[in-house]
C-alpha cells in the first residue's frame, strides 16, 4: 500500500481536551480516574468540552459520543481542505448508548417513543454529524461498529479509500461514551471490572490474578492523506485477523487473530520487526495473556505498552487512542509504560505496531513509522 500520512489529530479523553494536555499527563503519569456506580472509570472532566457549544443544529440533543466526536473534529476544522473529496469514517462499539438507554427507559415506563429517538440512536448519525459540522462540500461518511476494534478499523478503511483514489483526504478515528448504567452493569455481569488505587487498570501487569478493566470514554480523529508534507508519522501497514476461539470473547490462548493481523500489517512494511508495540491489553487476565502470547510468538521479547493504564478502555475509540500514543512516542522520542511493566526500553522509537481487538476476536493492526520528509 502507499503510505498514508497523519497531518493533524483531534483529541479528547480523560487525559485532556487536546493532544498536548493529554501528552503532558501521560509523561507525568497523572491519575485521571473517578468513580461511577461504584466502579473506577476514566471519565472526561474538561472545562473546554463542557463549555463547547458549536454552531450545530440540535447539538444538545445528540448523544455524548457524537458530542465528543464533534469536539475532536473542531480541532481539525481550521486546517481542513473543504473543497476536496473527503471521507469521514468513525468507529464506535456501542454507538449512541446514552441516548438509547434514556429512550428505552422512557418507552418502558410510558409505552411511547420520542419523535427523534430513531435518528439520534442510529449508527449513521455519528459520521454524518461530523461531516456536516466540518462543512465539507464533497464528503462521504461511514460509521463502523466492529466491537472494540471499530476505531482502528475505520482508520484502516480510510487507508483503503485513499489508496484506491476514491477520496483525497480522510477524517478517521473513533468516538465512544460507554460510561452508562447499562454498560457498567453489563461489564459487572462479565466480571471484568475491578481495578483499585490511583491506577486501577493493571494492563500488562505480570502474573495478573484478577480482571482490572476500567471503562473510559473519548474521541480521537486523524486528518489523513497521501501527501507527505508536514506529516510527522505515516501509516505503512494494515492488518486484520479473526478467529473462533472457545472463550466468551472468541480469543484463543495464543491469540491467533493477533498473529494474523500483525503478520499482515508487517508484510507491507519490509520491517523484520517493529521497534515497539502499543498493545490492546485491556487489563483482563485472558485478554492480556492472549495478546502477549501472540506477540512473544512472533517477536520474542519486545518493548510493549498499553494506554489503558492511563486512559481506561474506550471501547471503539481505544485503538485511535493507542495510535495517538504511538504518534506522540515517535514525535517526542519518549517511551511511556506502566511502572509495573517488565517491558524492555526500545533502543530506537521510529517504527511502532498498534493492536486493537474486540468481542468476536476481530483484530486490527496498524504499522506506523516516522516521516523524514516534512
Amino acid at each position: 500500500m502507499k503510505p498514508v500520512y497523519i497531518h493533524n489529530i483531534g483529541f479528547v479523553a480523560n487525559l485532556g481536551g487536546n493532544g498536548q494536555e493529554a501528552w503532558e499527563n501521560c509523561v507525568s503519569k497523572k491519575s485521571c480516574f473517578s468513580k461511577f456506580n461504584g466502579e473506577a472509570v476514566a471519565q472526561i472532566s474538561d472545562a473546554n468540552f463542557d463549555e463547547f457549544n458549536p454552531e450545530h443544529k440540535g447539538y444538545k440533543r445528540l448523544d455524548r459520543s457524537t458530542q465528543l466526536a464533534l469536539f475532536a473534529a473542531d480541532q481539525l476544522k481550521q486546517n481542513l481542505n473543504k473543497e476536496t473529496s473527503t471521507l469521514v469514517a468513525i468507529g464506535s462499539s456501542r454507538g449512541a448508548t446514552g441516548i438509547w438507554e434514556e429512550a428505552y427507559s422512557s418507552f418502558s415506563k410510558t409505552g411511547n417513543a420520542g419523535l427523534l429517538d430513531s435518528p439520534l440512536t442510529t449508527a449513521g448519525q455519528l459520521a454524518s454529524n461530523v461531516g456536516a459540522y466540518l462543512q465539507s462540500s464533497n464528503f462521504i461518511d461511514i460509521d463502523q461498529s466492529i466491537t472494540c476494534a471499530s476505531g482502528l478499523r475505520a482508520i484502516a478503511d480510510a487507508c483503503a479509500w485513499l489508496n484506491a483514489g476514491f477520496v483525497d483526504q480522510a477524517i478517521a478515528g473513533g468516538a465512544e461514551a460507554p460510561i452508562t448504567d447499562f454498560t457498567i452493569a453489563q461489564m459487572q455481569a462479565l466480571k471484568i471490572l475491578g481495578g483499585e488505587g490511583d491506577f486501577p487498570c493493571k494492563a500488562l501487569m505480570p502474573n495478573l490474578d484478577k480482571n482490572t478493566m476500567v471503562l473510559g470514554e473519548g474521541s480521537v480523529l486523524f486528518d489523513l492523506s497521501l501527501e507527505p508534507k508536514n506529516a510527522v508519522v505515516k501509516i505503512v501497514g494494515v492488518g486484520f485477523g479473526t478467529e473462533t476461539g472457545n472463550s466468551a470473547t472468541g480469543l484463543s490462548p495464543d491469540g491467533k487473530c493477533f498473529q494474523h493481523s500483525m503478520k499482515m500489517a508487517l508484510k507491507a512494511t519490509g520491517w523484520e520487526k517493529p521497534d515497539a508495540i502499543v498493545a490492546h491489553a485491556p487489563g483482563t487476565i485472558k485478554g492480556d495473556a492472549s495478546e502477549m502470547a501472540a506477540i512473544e510468538k512472533l517477536f520474542g521479547e519486545i518493548p510493549t505498552t498499553s494506554t489503558k493504564f492511563l486512559s481506561g478502555h474506550c471501547f471503539g475509540s481505544s485503538g485511535p487512542v493507542s495510535l495517538w500514543m504511538a504518534v506522540q512516542v515517535i514525535k517526542n522520542k519518549q517511551w511511556i509504560a506502566p511502572d509495573w511493566s517488565q517491558s524492555l526500553e526500545p533502543k530506537s522509537i521510529n517504527r511502532i505496531l498498534i493492536n486493537a481487538v474486540g468481542f468476536g476476536a476481530n483484530a486490527v493492526s496498524l504499522a506506523v513509522e516516522n516521516n523524514p520528509v516534512l
